[in-house]
């Protein structure tokens, strides 16, 4: 049995390897503050200190990543990734990418190969408000801009099922599938297993 090295679309090209494989048992390469390929705006932190990878987040699909830690803000009235911490001398850190970009990025990868993708958002703060976090209707915000995001996975009125323990071939027929967990405690209201989960549904192994 032989393994196919194509880093797009590696998941597809080995399904007769890993498709039986429970999701909870398969090893992903991932990215830690994803979509922090730049420093836009930030303080007076240093770019060595806010950027942590060099490669936008369709380079990183095309490399193989499948796995993207994306920490949302809100700065100048729109929603990016960003890279804040509470310091002694107060906040410090910058923005990445837009989500309108990662969006944009992400669905034209999907066009032609059928790869699982997961999204973890964490860390939500409201840079424009005194680093607030995100209260619920910046989250509905959110996920009403990440529903723009095509082939989300959809599994109906199951609020309480353990997405981990599904086979990936069962994801993936034939085209690409998208999970969006959600590591914060706020409600996913209407979005709800419409490609949206929290926490409990799908536990992440991110070290």
């Amino acid at each position: 049995m032989s393994v196919t090295l194509n880093a797009s679309t590696w998941m597809h090209d080995n399904m007769n390897i890993i498709g039986n494989f429970n999701l909870r048992n398969l090893c992903m390469l991932g990215t830690h503050d994803s979509g922090m390929c730049k420093n836009v705006d930030g303080t007076i932190a240093p770019d060595c200190a806010v950027i942590t990878q060099r490669k936008n987040i369709l380079e990183q699909l095309q490399l193989g990543v499948r796995y993207f830690d994306i920490r949302p803000i809100i700065g100048g009235g729109k929603y990016h990734t960003g890279h804040y911490s509470n310091t002694s001398v107060g906040w410090l850190g910058g923005r990445g990418q837009s989500i309108e970009d990662i969006i944009s990025e992400i669905n034209f990868f999907c066009q032609n190969t059928a790869e699982l993708l997961v999204l973890s958002l964490s860390h939500a703060y409201d840079t424009d408000n005194g680093y607030k976090n995100f209260n619920q209707n910046q989250w509905n915000g959110l996920f009403n801009e990440l529903s723009k995001l095509k082939h989300l996975y959809i599994i109906g009125n199951n609020s309480n099922e353990d997405l981990t323990i599904i086979k990936l071939n069962k994801i993936l027929i034939g085209k690409p599938s998208i999970i969006i967990v959600v590591r914060e405690n706020t409600s996913l209201g209407d979005y709800a297993c419409k490609g949206f989960y929290n926490a409990s549904q799908y536990s992440l192994y991110d070290s």
